[in-house]
């Protein structure tokens, strides 16, 4: 068990659950391994729900290995997890009975190892996992390097907070501008990662909201909106997509919003970190709107459109995740009807190569399978002739955009 990773010791438990392991014991048999604090404990989607309740917090005080004294007064005075013993404050432990200024020292000292043992064990766990994903991004190296340059300013965010130095007036939320299909939502997932490895947040997950989220139907509603979807954010990235569609109908709900929404990332400034995403010619009426809002968002990555060089290896990229290679020929197709999205804003970038390819498939399915065909079955090659624009990635017109990439 030591061998593994938290993650995987987890998931061997799962699996080897009818031979009598017991969840709770395996992680205090080797408690350098665990990673104490929820807010760098990781269960990989698909565990059992029992193993994902089994909260490290239930930990005993037992693995502080602290001296007699102090363990037999943290004991009397009821304390009995670490977890209990985290939001302790200097005045919290004087009211111990019996403690000491020694051996109050001594639990802050145990507290604090245990931390960066956790940190640095989750490090190597992930291995840097969220930058990678980052990295191995189709393009974008302005977004790239950006979003590096947070990540640091990020550290030093966390390491002033644990010096306990002043940094009320650091905020990481962002701004991301770029026209449709330019991976503002994926970058965003992978931001949030970086953040919960960097340890900024509880989670890697983001909240992805849209105006209907955040806009009542009448007026004194939309602030209970804003509060509810701020409350379920806690400890999250929060993704505000098409930010400007708040002002669609009318001033008073706008008004509503935008200050609520103003007073509401302050109020969680540490915990919850808000990227406003849209189109590059409605994001600054938007932030004119409020000026504390502005104040607020220090961070700005504009998404610049793909190349065609850029398209074709992202359409390459979509045929593989779902199996499929493209012939060089394809390849060819591929980049001369890119080439026509490029002079159409509204294409989608990475969005009209995913269509691109969904579409080639399903004409792959088509020859291949049809009821006349005499092709040759399983080659899953995608070829010129399955590479078509259907009406709808030609239009032009504009549409209903969804949010996500």
């Amino acid at each position: 068990i030591v061998e593994f990773s938290c993650r995987g010791a987890a998931y061997l438990i799962q699996q080897e659950n009818n031979k009598g392991y017991n969840y709770l014991s395996i992680w205090r048999t080797a408690p350098d391994y665990v990673c104490l604090d929820r807010m760098f404990f990781d269960i990989e989607d698909g565990l059992d729900e029992d193993a994902s309740d089994a909260k490290l917090h239930d930990v005993s005080i037992e693995e502080l290995e602290l001296s007699v004294r102090a363990y037999n007064c943290l004991k009397r005075a009821g304390f009995h997890t670490v977890e209990q013993l985290r939001n302790l404050t200097d005045e919290d432990f004087q009211k111990i009975r019996n403690l000491g200024a020694r051996s109050a020292s001594e639990i802050k000292l145990k507290l604090r190892q245990l931390d960066e043992e956790a940190k640095a064990r989750r490090a190597k766990v992930n291995d840097h996992a969220y930058s990678q994903m980052l990295k191995d991004l189709i393009g974008l190296a302005n977004v790239k390097e950006q979003v590096e340059k947070i990540a640091c300013f990020a550290k030093m965010k966390r390491d002033l907070t644990e010096r306990k130095l002043d940094c009320k007036n650091i905020a990481l939320n962002m701004e991301f501008i770029g026209n449709p299909g330019t991976a503002k939502t994926t970058v965003a997932r992978i931001l949030a990662g970086i953040f919960y490895e960097i340890g900024l947040l509880k989670t890697p997950e983001v909240m992805e909201v849209g105006r209907v989220d955040l806009i009542a139907g009448y007026i004194g509603q939309t602030a209970e909106k804003v509060k509810d979807v701020f409350e379920k954010a806690r400890g999250k990235l929060l993704f505000i997509d098409e930010a400007y569609s708040l002002v669609e109908d009318g001033r008073n709900y706008c008004d509503e919003a935008i200050s609520t929404i103003v007073q509401e990332m302050e109020n969680h400034r540490d915990e919850t970190f808000v990227v406003f995403a849209g189109y590059p010619d409605n994001m600054k009426e938007f932030f004119e709107m409020n000026p504390g809002l502005r104040s607020r968002v220090p961070f700005q990555i504009r998404f610049t459109d793909y190349s065609v060089d850029e398209m074709i290896r992202i359409t390459e990229m979509e045929a593989q995740k779902r199996g499929f290679s493209v012939s060089p020929k394809a390849a060819v197709t591929v980049g001369a009807l890119c080439e026509k999205a490029t002079r159409n804003p509204e294409a989608g970038n990475g969005r009209f190569c995913r269509n691109l390819v969904e579409n080639a498939i399903l004409n792959y399915a088509s020859r291949v399978y049809g009821r006349n065909s005499d092709e040759e079955k399983g080659d899953f090659i995608l070829t010129e002739k399955d590479f078509v624009l259907s009406d709808y990635l030609t239009e032009e017109k504009e549409v209903a955009k969804r949010i996500g990439f």
